[in-house]
């Protein structure tokens, strides 16, 4: 053999490129492209048959989605007799509720980066300043009911409107000032525990816009109650009101949505939001925000909330735009600076005796109720961090989702029950349900939290799951043969059996028989 090369000296021989020793060629390393390709052709040849079904269930999961769309269009509504259709139409209403509530927790406690340059304060009257005022107020005996019990500290069933005065004059005082603030109170009533005229006082010189829940009955009038008495609105150039209503979701009578505009009036988290933007705010007859643009008159669509997680106790929320004051510090230290950027600014109470805590998606597993302000706050949240309230995502976007992810999640579903569990019944497909489900948390929980809508797939699952049942009870899989019938060889048990005794000593003239006869 002859090898070709160069000399490097006494017993050096460099082998050329294009000869070796062995006369065998470079091996040549795979492409990436080469080995993907080789990949996905080994995976079809294994796993064609799991392809193909789940591609097929896929199609048909989306057509039966759409058919009970329709249905759920026109079986479920309000005023419709309680029938077996209504009854499985608020059924599958009642998945989807769970459905959300579930991923709104899942992503309630992650943080959302700070996207709107708005800040966004809440001053909390909790059970510390609501009981430090009723103490201060009931020290000073300006109580109007004759029964003294009444106007001990723990009797008093207003905040004191002396200190909300005291709070909006703190406001008001440095350069830093709100660009808008909603007192979710109600002042309506006459206050028998302390003076109202210092917040009257108050009202009448803020520079900012002050809203306040609008009064029913006195829709689109020059005049409210305040205290008891017939107030002017004229005599209040920064003061608008505001729809503050919450919707109850039939049921179980969780806030899954908020009340959109009533009678002119729009909501807190919209007039705050068109103040944030330099826009007018038209509320009713009335005009807030005068300096502002002329905004658009159609209203903000208002459909589902998502909800963070809020500790008032904490200096960080997950709400990274959200910073949280309490009010018993203002009042302590009334000449003291406590905000130092401008931003939008919500007053409301969150002590126990509050009488306006409500039940949201997330309540279940936080096991606290969540206050009106608070929920007024998360709808805000929502339109500074979203610009747009979450809402279910429907029609053609959710079948293309249901299509892409549903055929993803159920082939690695399919993949993990039948070749790893063996499972291959109603309970294999039972945690395929299962299995896509919880992979599908995932996707739909990032996408709450980063663009603020729910994708409701509850329905892609439902059709998926009947589906695979009616495809297993229409056609049932043959039974695995038993022991009892059939062995390696073909020969029944019963023979072989016969076969090992008659060759035992006992029986070895009969034996020879039944072992010819078999």
């Amino acid at each position: 053999m002859t090898a070709t090369g160069t000399f490097a000296g006494p017993g050096l021989y460099h082998e050329s490129a294009a000869t070796r020793l062995d006369n065998k060629p470079a091996t040549e390393v795979p492409s990436v492209l080469t080995r993907i390709k080789r990949y996905f052709t080994d995976f079809w040849t294994n796993h064609a048959a799991q392809v193909r079904d789940s591609a097929n269930s896929t199609l048909f999961v989306v057509l039966l989605s759409a058919a009970l769309t329709v249905f759920l269009a026109f079986a479920d509504g309000a005023g419709k007799n309680i029938t077996l259709v209504t009854l499985l139409a608020s059924s599958l209403k009642n998945i989807s509720q769970q459905a959300f509530d579930t991923v709104n927790f899942v992503q309630s406690g992650v943080t959302l980066p700070h996207r709107d340059g708005e800040k966004v304060y809440l001053i909390d009257l909790d059970d510390q300043a609501v009981q430090q005022v009723a103490a201060q107020q009931a020290q000073k005996r300006h109580c109007e009911f004759k029964d003294a019990s009444k106007c001990q500290a723990n009797q008093m069933l207003y905040f004191n409107r002396e200190a909300l005065a005291s709070i909006l004059n703190n406001l008001s005082r440095f350069d830093e000032k709100p660009e808008a603030v909603f007192i979710d109170l109600d002042f309506s009533y006459p206050d028998p525990y302390s003076d109202s005229r210092a917040l009257i006082s108050a009202l009448q010189k803020v520079p900012f816009p002050v809203f306040l829940p609008y009064q029913k009955g006195r829709e689109n009038q020059d005049a409210f109650v305040l205290d008891g008495r017939i107030q002017h609105i004229r005599d209040f150039p920064n003061l608008c009101f505001v729809n503050h209503d919450l919707l109850l979701d039939e049921g179980d009578f969780k806030i899954r949505q908020l009340a959109g505009p009533k009678a002119g009036y729009p909501s807190v988290a919209e007039a705050l939001y068109q103040v944030s933007r330099g826009n007018q705010v038209k509320a009713g007859q009335h005009t807030c925000n005068k300096t502002g643009q002329q905004a658009a008159s159609t209203p903000i669509e208002i459909s589902a909330l998502v909800y963070k997680k809020l500790d008032r106790n904490a200096e960080l929320q997950y709400w990274d735009s959200l910073e949280i004051r309490k009010a018993a510090e203002i009042l302590q230290h009334p000449t003291d600076q406590h905000l130092y950027e401008p931003g939008l600014v919500m007053i409301g109470r969150t002590d126990r005796d509050n009488g306006d805590n409500y039940y949201t998606p997330i309540s279940p597993f936080v096991k606290v109720p969540t206050s009106g302000v608070e929920v007024h706050l998360t709808s805000l949240m929502n339109l500074l961090n979203y610009n747009h309230f979450g809402k279910a995502v429907s029609g053609i976007y959710i079948l293309i989702f249901a299509a892409i992810t549903l055929f993803i999640l159920q082939l690695a579903a399919t993949l993990l029950v039948d070749s790893t569990l063996k499972l291959k019944n109603l309970l294999g497909d039972f945690l395929e349900i299962v299995l896509v489900w919880l992979l599908l948390l995932i996707p739909a929980a990032a996408i709450m939290h980063y663009q603020g809508y729910f994708l409701d797939y509850t329905l892609p699952l439902v059709a998926l799951y009947l589906l695979r049942t009616f495809m297993k009870l229409h056609n049932p899989e043959t039974a695995a043969p038993t022991s009892a019938d059939s062995t390696s060889d073909g020969t029944s048990t019963s023979d072989s059996t016969s076969v090992s005794t008659s060759g035992s000593p006992e029986n070895s003239g009969s034996s020879s028989t039944e072992e010819v006869q078999t």
